[in-house]
């Protein structure tokens, strides 16, 4: 009995060490559970489930890409809320993305879209917020199946702004607007209707409210032609509003992205010509910058916030209005040092690619272009979108006036470039600093032009979404080179492109191809 009794206690203390440890073990991180099938396979598995269709569109070289996938997308309370919709993880060079990035109206990297179960539009989510944030606008377009377009009439058609819920305001005043390419045609159209709903939002959902005016202040400042300006009494009502948020550290944080990224848009409303408001302009920006620096001490803030927010107060400096105070030389030192400590704890690439997104052009302004230069060389291993990296070391090359290096980075980030959309665009990068730096290098211009446009026909989505205006872009800057430089085209060249590339089941494309050859064909 007595060895029994050892036995079951030896046992129970095996057990006890055993929880023990499994109680302290971290729980595996969470992670998306994608949609394995294709996007036509994914909306059908949405309609025949019931369920809402989240999209992500993104890129491998994007770096708030890299933020969403170290952040949010390993965030258990986001990823548990995704559950409850079919996920789709959209890379824009994956086969036939550009398609799918057109026919969403979608365009740049990153975008989270809400689908209805029937493939129509609930929600654009801010990608570049806090995740409690995203994982709020999740949850409520996953409540409401409602498209937002439809949201958008039945609240302003509302007679009484009382009955409509708070979660029909916060999806209308937090979705992404400004990123739907098909409300550019009609964009006085929306700010005036955003404008009356901004006026029907009760007090009672003042954060709401605020955050609309924001935005059609945003859109009214973008919208105005050459040599227009708000009125007295807009900028009144945008100087009260822009002042209360920046003395409350609060709404600073509530309203933190539409103040970051809303700042220099912000200061045109209010100082269109600073050199008549010297005095107004310079203690603005300085009560701007104060504020900013406050934000940055919140401790909820994400590595991405924390570097916008870096990136704004150097904006809100002398290297973009000659009229803005300079920063002091004990800002520029803590931007340096905190930029520096954040690559120093960086704890992978998804995080150092995050860094690199505001790094270089912060340092580039506060003058620190050759430490900037240094960093990326160093850490060129220790990310994983090199391409990215060598058009930024390019960038930096140009603006000292070294020609010869920014274009050798120009063309290295489109070599080592993969996939057909990231390929267009560097090409199109690389071809436009080839022809602004040596014009007269006809060969290597033709050439390696025409090689792009031989690539960028090769895939069925070559004239769609991104690729479609890499290629246009690039094919405009070759053809007006070609006419200023009196180049002629070789037209059996391209007439071969045509009858080899623009063939195919697609009619669409053949159509768009033969097009997109014929104005090189007309410049023979």
């Amino acid at each position: 009995m007595k060895n029994t009794n050892l036995i079951s206690k030896a046992f129970q203390n095996i057990l006890f060490i055993f929880i023990t440890l499994l109680a302290s073990t971290p729980a595996f991180s969470a992670e998306m559970a994608w949609f394995k099938g294709s996007v036509d396979q994914a909306l059908a598995q949405a309609k025949e489930s019931k369920k809402p269709t989240l999209i992500y569109w993104g890129a491998a070289w994007c770096p708030p890409c890299h933020a969403l996938k170290a952040v949010a997308f390993k965030d258990k309370e986001f990823t548990d809320a995704s559950k409850n919709f079919v996920t789709v993880y959209l890379d824009g060079d994956t086969t036939d993305a550009q398609f799918w990035g057109e026919k969403f109206a979608i365009t740049g990297y990153p975008t989270l879209l809400v689908l209805n179960e029937n493939g129509e539009e609930m929600q654009r989510l801010g990608a570049s917020q806090p995740v409690a944030g995203l994982t709020a606008e999740l949850l409520q377009a996953g409540r409401n199946a409602q498209p937002i377009e439809s949201l958008l009439e039945d609240v302003l058609n509302s007679p009484d702004p009382l009955k409509i819920p708070i979660d029909s305001w916060q999806r209308l005043a937090h979705h992404g607007w400004d990123y739907n390419p098909k409300w550019d045609n009609r964009a006085e159209e929306l700010t005036a209707k955003l404008n009356k709903i901004a006026e029907k939002i009760p007090g009672t959902f003042a954060d709401e409210k605020l955050e609309f005016k924001l935005l059609v202040f945003n859109r009214r400042i973008t919208g105005l032609k050459e040599g227009e300006a708000l009125s007295v009494k807009e900028k009144s009502e945008l100087e009260s509003l822009i002042k209360s948020i920046l003395s409350d550290k609060k709404q600073m944080f509530v309203h933190m992205q539409s103040m970051i990224f809303g700042a220099p848009t912000i200061m045109k409303g209010l100082y269109p010509d600073p050199e008549k408001a010297k005095i107004p302009t310079f203690r603005f920006v300085m009560e701007y910058r104060k504020a900013l620096w406050t934000l940055l001490e919140e401790k909820s803030l994400t590595l991405q916030n924390r570097t916008y927010i870096i990136s704004t107060i150097v904006d809100l400096s002398y290297g973009t209005n000659v009229q803005y105070p300079e920063l002091t030389s004990a800002e520029q030192i803590q931007i340096k040092t905190t930029l520096i400590g954040f690559l120093n704890k960086a704890k992978n690439d998804h995080e150092r690619v995050v860094i690199f997104n505001v790094m270089p052009d912060a340092f580039k302004k506060i003058g620190e272009t050759d430490e900037a230069r240094k960093l990326l060389l160093k850490n060129e291993n220790k990310v994983g979108v090199k391409n990215y990296i060598y058009s930024t070391l390019s960038e930096l090359d140009l603006s000292q006036g070294k020609l010869d290096s920014a274009l050798n980075w120009a063309e290295k980030a489109y070599r080592i470039s993969e996939g057909a959309a990231t390929r267009a665009q560097w090409g199109r990068n690389y071809v436009s600093l080839l022809i602004d730096m040596t014009p007269e290098n006809a060969e290597r211009i033709e050439k390696d032009a025409f090689s792009i446009f031989n690539e960028g026909l090769s895939v069925t989505d070559g004239l769609k979404g991104r690729n479609k205006r890499s290629m246009t872009k690039l094919q405009t800057k070759f053809l007006t080179w070609a006419k200023e430089k009196n180049t002629p085209l070789d037209a059996k060249k391209y007439a071969a492109l045509s009858a080899e590339k623009c063939v195919g089941q697609v009619s669409e494309f053949v159509n768009q191809c033969r097009d997109f050859v014929k104005d090189f064909e007309a410049k023979k």
